[in-house]
């Protein structure tokens, strides 16, 4: 994640994002699963807010070559098993 490009990279490229996804990302991109109310101080209004971020971002994470893991233990992001999109 280049925060202060607004650019998110993966294997497979990268892509302009807003401000608001960039420092979401930098969270994100820490090793380990991330509860997602931590990610609510990069300035997502509630969870709610964030649960619709997220899902109109998501089809962008393969594009990109990653993977978005949205589980009970914590949402994560990683590069996509090789040979899938």
């Amino acid at each position: 994640m280049d925060v202060e490009g607004l650019m998110l990279i993966g294997p497979a490229g990268g892509i302009g994002v807003t401000s608001l996804m960039a420092r979401t990302m930098e969270i994100l991109t820490a090793p380990g699963r991330h509860a997602p109310e931590v990610l609510l101080p990069a300035g997502w209004r509630d969870m709610k807010h964030l649960q619709e971020g997220f899902e109109a971002f998501e089809p962008k994470f393969g594009v990109l070559g990653l993977r978005f893991s949205r589980a009970p233990t914590g949402w994560r992001i990683n590069p996509s098993p090789s040979g899938s999109k």
